[in-house]
């Protein structure tokens, strides 16, 4: 699994989406159905990271305060230590993360295991740019805030590439086989980003949906 998979705390596996953590999937265009999975059964994705192991229930606590933006001054008074032992816990967390990354480095070197790259899957129209899934995981961690209970479009970027990655993203909340009205296709896109009309418009000139002649009716191909 990719880091932002591990982060997020579900992988992607053909149609479907995985929970990292049992045995619970979801069709793709159910995303919002394993995120609230996540919280229901592992309370959410951070504690269920924060809890899959290496980390002592003291560590486990700090990065919890670390994720929920407390003061190095605030930590300490809550766990009765002095700020300077905050500080030093910070720094020896930035050096086993540092010697991590230099392990697996070490580790593909010698056994060649790199991971394979992955294109992925777009409509026709879009198969020419040869994004890769890791790509696609960047550009969805740069232009989307996931913090609200829908994640919302941070602002439309320039680049073609990173558009598509974004329509892939935003399609999934269309049911395949399913006809939408106007003002139902409206409604969802709204969820995403102020300028409904321009991603419907993107969806359908990547080749994410279609619809009639007259724009009335939109359904996902893709």
């Amino acid at each position: 699994m990719t880091i932002t998979e591990l982060t997020q705390g579900f992988h992607r596996e053909q149609n479907m989406w995985h929970c990292n953590y049992c045995e619970v999937k979801v069709r793709i265009d159910q995303r919002a159905q394993i995120v609230e999975h996540l919280t229901i059964a592992h309370q959410s994705a951070l504690d269920a990271l924060l809890a899959a192991g290496g980390l002592t229930e003291n560590q486990q606590q700090l990065m919890q305060a670390f994720a929920a933006g407390h003061s190095d001054k605030q930590i300490a008074a809550d766990q009765g230590v002095t700020a300077s032992t905050i500080r030093q816990q910070k720094h020896r967390f930035r050096q086993k993360a540092a010697q991590s990354r230099l392990f697996l480095a070490q580790y593909q070197a010698v056994f060649g295991e790199n991971d394979p790259v992955e294109l992925l899957s777009v409509p026709k129209p879009a198969q020419n740019m040869a994004i890769t899934v890791d790509q696609y995981e960047q550009v969805l961690a740069k232009n989307i805030d996931f913090s609200s209970a829908h994640p919302e479009l941070k602002h439309w970027p320039k680049p073609e590439a990173a558009r598509v990655c974004l329509c892939a993203r935003i399609v999934e909340d269309f049911a395949i086989d399913q006809q939408y009205r106007l003002n139902e296709t409206n409604a969802i896109l709204d969820t995403w980003y102020l300028d409904h009309s321009l991603l419907a418009r993107y969806l359908v000139d990547f080749g994410f949906m279609q619809r009639t002649a007259d724009g009335r009716q939109y359904w996902r191909i893709f």
